[in-house]
């Protein structure tokens, strides 16, 4: 008798790891970009109407859409796909990151497990509300430091078309554009990427002003008030051309403080200690380069 409590026990306590285990197997399984993971019930919401484009730029937009757009990537927010041309990006929103599980409405819960439901709910509503007002504020405010040309939030039936996508595993999709959130944006040369190639040339110029560049467009984004949450440098910034811009704006806030002159320069100097950092340890000949550029932006500001 005791032997089969025993049994019923283990196997009690077996079942949340079985659980889990089923769990990540399928995850594992859905690893990867599908379109069910970018869709959603996209309804009208006037906190995420952003300013109509210029005829002129709404024909730009048009353009870059007839391209195929290939699988470049991931983030934590989105997926990227890159265009034909290779100058320019489309990023479409993790959608089942922002948008509350519905089996959580409907889950019958002990009283002891409520706080977790309405806790979990609460987070990807406001993620959603975070993510999306950040990409607003970017299209409308920091166009030219973030690249952006083009930010899809609400439905709309200004395109009337289909892409072409080609996903991580080569397969081909056509999606409507007009109901699902997306982002265009100028294909950027990663930061530390650009770095490393200056550093196989030993050009000493261009490192100065690369660094220049970014300082000055840390700089920039501050005097108008725009703090980033997101404090790393790998995989945020990058470079157009011979300009660096702000890739990753998913994390952009608005701060009136951040404009006072003293912040905007805590922030730049924030910036370059990892910079320096990155420098000192990854290309150590260009150090002086570096702490040359950083004194000439403190006593010029």
């Amino acid at each position: 008798m005791r032997s089969r409590v025993y049994l019923k026990l283990i196997a009690l306590a077996l079942i949340p790891f079985m659980l889990f285990g089923l769990a990540y197997g399928l995850r594992q399984k859905n690893k990867g970009f599908s379109i069910h993971k970018i869709s959603c019930p996209l309804n009208y919401e006037q906190d995420w109407d952003v300013d109509p484009l210029r005829l002129e730029d709404k024909q730009v937009v048009r353009q870059i859409l007839s391209q195929k757009f290939k699988y470049l990537a991931q983030g934590a927010q989105s997926y990227i796909f890159e265009s034909q041309d290779k100058k320019y990006v489309l990023k479409f929103f993790k959608m089942r990151n922002l948008l509350p599980n519905l089996w959580l409405n409907y889950l019958p819960l002990p009283e002891s497990l409520e706080d977790y439901r309405f806790r979990k709910v609460d987070q990807r509503i406001l993620r959603r509300y975070e993510t999306f007002t950040s990409y607003r504020l970017a299209f409308e405010e920091l166009q030219k430091e973030s690249g952006l040309l083009y930010v899809h939030l609400n439905p709309t039936r200004e395109f009337r078309k289909k892409v072409l996508l080609i996903d991580d595993k080569d397969k081909e999709h056509k999606i409507e554009l007009d109901r699902i959130p997306f982002a265009i944006q100028k294909r950027a040369e990663l930061f530390f990427v650009r770095l490393a190639k200056i550093k196989e040339r030993g050009d000493h110029a261009e490192m100065r002003d690369a660094v220049r560049s970014l300082l000055n467009l840390v700089a920039q984004r501050c005097k108008k008030g725009f703090a980033d949450k997101n404090k790393v440098i790998v995989g945020n910034y990058g470079f157009v051309g011979e300009t660096a811009i702000q890739i990753d704006i998913g994390e952009i806030v608005f701060d009136e403080l951040l404009k006072d002159p003293s912040n905007v320069q805590r922030e730049v100097l924030r910036i370059s200690k990892k910079l320096e950092y990155w420098i000192m340890h990854r290309a150590p000949e260009f150090t002086q380069d570096v702490q040359d550029e950083v004194k000439y932006f403190f006593d010029h500001s």
